[in-house]
């Protein structure tokens, strides 16, 4: 078992390793296992809770892969990554239940989809919790919350997207902390054993006003490795979360 034991009690840092070819954040460098395991072992020793890995481009108006496609994109350095370190959680995103069920077998700890790819969003969420693996849905901007609440007692995270998918460099909508904040209040009512993820233009200027809001889960693309020194952004982001865990 992976997950550590206060996990869900703390507030974590997740990294992001783009498998995509057209990848807008980081040109696709990371579609080369190589790179993409020396990018990993990077963020994990700068700090790094977790990771989340993808391999299905989000650009506008970009060419859906199939599911053979993305598993060959993911598996490998997923193995790779789970080879390299055994403890790491890794979170993987997809819609595709091919997809899923091989990463699971791969190594994933949790796997998210958006609802809207999804055919049979109960169907895909059965088999994630059936493979032994965490499952969550990713909402978008748009997407209102009662949408969640028809799932809430068959996932373990919502991810709240903070940016539109598929455009890269945008900035952390601000009407998501309004939206974080109903999330939370959802999630401790319900009294069930739910992460609040989120993603989208989290800095070490934000991080603490949107755990304040109620995320427990952090996605830290650009914010580290957008920078030359990755333990310096991901502690410089642990002492403003440290601010409202005293």
């Amino acid at each position: 078992m992976r997950w550590p034991k206060d996990w869900g009690t703390r507030t974590a840092v997740m990294g992001v390793i783009n498998l995509t070819p057209d990848s807008f954040s980081d040109g696709g460098q990371f579609n080369q296992l190589n790179r993409a395991l020396a990018e990993a072992s990077r963020q994990i020793a700068s700090g790094a809770d977790c990771l989340d890995l993808g391999a299905q481009s989000t650009r506008p108006n970009a060419v859906e892969v199939g599911a053979e496609e993305e598993v060959k994109r993911l598996l490998p350095t997923l193995r790779a990554i789970r080879a390299a370190h055994p403890k790491i959680l890794i979170s993987v995103d997809t819609f595709l239940a091919a997809v899923a069920n091989q990463a699971l077998e791969a190594g994933a700890d949790w796997i998210t989809f958006h609802p809207e790819a999804s055919v049979d969003i109960n169907r895909s969420l059965q088999l994630i919790r059936d493979g032994g693996c965490k499952c969550g849905l990713a909402i978008n901007p748009e997407t209102n919350l009662d949408f969640v609440k028809l799932f809430l007692k068959k996932i373990d995270v919502i991810l709240l997207m903070s940016v539109n998918p598929g455009f890269g460099g945008q900035k952390f909508i601000p009407k998501t902390l309004e939206k974080l904040r109903d999330a939370r209040a959802l999630i401790d009512d319900s009294k069930l054993d739910i992460y609040l993820e989120i993603d989208g233009g989290v800095g070490i200027n934000n991080i603490r006003e949107i755990a304040d809001a109620g995320a427990d889960t952090f996605v830290a693309g650009s914010s580290i490795y957008g920078t030359d020194d990755y333990r310096l952004a991901i502690t410089n982001m642990r002492k403003e979360l440290s601010k409202l865990e005293v």
